[in-house]
């Protein structure tokens, strides 16, 4: 297992088949899936099916892609956070993305893993700006967004879903926060 970044209370590592199990336990949670594309859990074959493409042909063919988070305390996964490239609005962006398992929510540990991805992506991918796309009434990952230095740049219509806030922050501003 591949480690991609550390930070003070997560491992963000590079996902195994092993991981299978868990990440299913994550996405059947109530209310998890609910601001993610349709809103629909998928079944266990679906995410089966995703997760051994994002293994064998995601992560090598682009160099990234969403990693295993891992809670360093109880060495559990709990979500998957990375960097993901998405055709908005007809131009391919970098977006950082994050989902935790409930039962860690509201701890800062999505903001913590956006951060850690956010200086990643400007110090390893040659871009301008990274973006986060967050369906509009999702309150909590809006905020997450913000504490990630970034500020709502427009709305859009994604993957069919409308009312779609696209925050973005820029490589200038990026620089200016002084990492």
């Amino acid at each position: 297992m591949k480690i991609v970044l550390e930070t003070g209370r997560l491992i963000l590592r590079h996902f195994v088949m092993g991981d299978l199990d868990d990440l299913y336990r994550i996405y059947a949670q109530p209310g998890t899936m609910r601001y993610i594309g349709s809103g629909q859990v998928p079944g266990y074959s679906e995410v089966k099916d995703w997760l051994q493409r994002h293994i064998d042909e995601v992560i090598p063919s682009r160099g990234y892609g969403l990693y295993a988070a891992v809670h360093r305390g109880s060495g559990r996964l709990i979500g998957r956070c990375g960097l993901v490239a998405q055709e908005v609005d007809g131009v391919e962006e970098l977006e950082v993305g994050y989902l935790i398992d409930r039962d860690y929510r509201g701890q800062g540990l999505a903001t913590e893993a956006a951060r850690a991805l956010r200086d990643f992506a400007f110090r390893t991918r040659p871009v301008d700006r990274v973006i986060s796309l967050i369906q509009s009434p999702n309150l909590a990952s809006r905020r997450v967004a913000e504490k990630n230095g970034m500020h709502l740049w427009k709305w859009t219509t994604f993957r069919g879903v409308s009312d779609v806030c696209v925050y973005r922050i820029t490589r200038k501003a990026w620089e200016r926060i002084g990492l």
